[in-house]
């Protein structure tokens, strides 16, 4: 692992200074923005300037890591941990991998809340994109829904009436 490839925070790996083992939430947002998106990397021990600080009781942290995903989560995402020395520091690796049954949930003070990545950040998904998620899920996409319109009740007028309600645009012969 080059630690110069890691340069910031993107969509695709997070940074943590420590394991805020009493506040999960903190790094659990990513892990559930990981698993319900393209899979990401959170590494433990590293500033965000990449100056490595290492972790005390990586044993400990390794342990707590996995408890926290099984219970404070839902479903339980794939993930692999990896411990690293580096300049006689040990740093932990958790990756996490794109996952199969979204959406993937942080369950915490009664509420379950999924997030999905926005650049460099963990965000709280929205409704639609919970419906994204679900459908994702379900290996369905939504172009494969049916619809509840059945062929024989649909006009072109109703197209052109939905089409300028949508788009405040005409619905022309060439469209």
């Amino acid at each position: 692992m080059k630690l110069e490839d890691y340069l910031g925070e993107t969509n695709l790996y997070d940074k943590k200074e420590r394991l805020e083992i009493n506040k999960p939430k903190s790094w659990l947002k990513s892990v559930s923005a990981f698993a319900n998106g393209k899979g990401g990397k959170l590494i433990f021990g590293i500033k965000d300037d990449n100056t490595i600080v290492g972790l005390t009781d990586f044993h400990k942290n390794s342990e707590d890591i996995s408890e926290a995903i099984k219970t404070k989560m839902d479903s339980i995402p794939e993930f692999d941990m990896e411990i690293k020395e580096i300049d006689e520091k040990v740093i932990l690796i958790l990756t996490i991998f794109p996952g199969q049954n979204t959406p993937y949930f942080v369950i915490d003070s009664g509420s379950r809340i999924a997030y999905k990545r926005v650049g460099n950040q963990s965000v709280p998904a929205t409704r639609i994109d919970l419906l994204n998620m679900s459908l994702k899920g379900k290996h369905i996409n939504f172009d494969s829904l049916e619809s509840d319109k059945k062929l024989q009740d649909v006009t072109f007028k109703d197209l052109a009436i939905e089409y300028k309600k949508r788009t405040l645009k005409d619905f022309e012969e060439k469209d």
